[in-house]
Parts: C-alpha cells; structure tokens; sequence
C-alpha cells in the first residue's frame, strides 16, 4: 500500500506497514477494545489487466506482540466499496516477527474492479481481549497478493498453429 486510514483510533506510524524493513507501526489497545487502520492504494489498476479472472486473493503481514500473556488478536480483512468482508483472526501472540498468509479468496467472487484502488482496502486491527496485562502490537508489513489468469480471445501464433490460452499470473505483491 502507499496510503492509509484511521477506522479505529489508528495504529500508531501506520506508514510503517508499507514495507518488509523492521520499522513497525504499533498499537496498544485498551482492555476489550481495538484499533485499527485500513490500507489502501495497492495500485493493482495498473498491475491486473482488464478482463482477467481472479484466481486467488490473499492478505499478507508480519507482526508480532510484546507480551504472551494477553488475550491479543491480530485481525485482518477486506474492505471492498466501503464494505467490510470476512474478519480473519490470529490468537497465537507471537513474540518474534511473525508472518501470516490469510486467503480470502472465498470471502466472495472476486473482480478486477474490487480490487482497484477505488474500491478495495485491507484493515488491520490489533485487538486487546479481557485482560489486564497491557500488549503492544508491532506491525511490520501488510500486503495483497492476486493470482490471476489472462483472458486471451485471439490466441497466439506458435510454430504456425494457433494456440488461445489460460496463463495464471500473480500480480505484482502490492506493499
């Protein structure tokens, strides 16, 4: 991503998650609350080609926690046209830098035009459960990436037989 917004109070330096280099944004929610900060801006307007099938759809990101003994939820989610999809949840509390490949293919069909960035943003919320042991959340990245298969009509001349296709693709990994 090359942009962000506040949803719940908003992670602290959300600028931070825009790239894999060990400079994190953070958030320490209070007991039974949340904050989080939608992503946007992936530029897959340029990166997927008009007419393309969407194949898969994942959300990528790397965070860690200061403490185990919290009750800590890292989630994460879709938001397409101002709608919120699926929540996907991470209860492990990691203490070290952590990676988490989370699908979201199957949270709906899946077009080009909801992942333009008019349309689509990722959230992260750091979550704090029913705990007084205070947590901070370290977020290093968050990520998008689409596998997609062009959608070739003319084909495409190959030792003078003509060949139409299907060729998987994965679109440029959008940080």
């Amino acid at each position: 991503p090359t942009a962000n917004e506040i949803e719940t109070d908003g992670w602290t330096d959300p600028n931070n998650a825009h790239a894999d280099d060990g400079v994190y944004a953070t958030a320490a929610p209070g007991k039974n609350a949340a904050i989080g900060t939608r992503w946007l801006t992936f530029g897959f307007d340029a990166a997927i080609p008009a007419g393309s099938t969407i194949d898969a759809v994942k959300i990528i990101y790397q965070y860690k926690v200061s403490t185990g003994a919290s009750v800590a939820t890292m989630r994460v989610r879709a938001v397409v046209d101002g709608v919120n999809e699926e929540n996907h949840d991470d209860t492990t509390e990691p203490l070290a830098d952590t990676t988490i490949t989370v699908d979201i293919t199957a949270d709906r069909a899946w077009t080009r035009a909801n992942l333009l960035d008019a349309s689509f943003k990722a959230t992260g919320e750091g979550r704090r459960g029913n705990s007084n042991t205070a947590v901070t959340f370290s977020l290093d990245f968050i990520k998008v990436e689409v596998t997609y298969t062009l959608s070739l009509e003319t084909g495409e001349m190959i030792g003078g037989m003509m060949y139409g296709y299907h060729q998987p693709v994965i679109a440029p990994v959008a940080m």
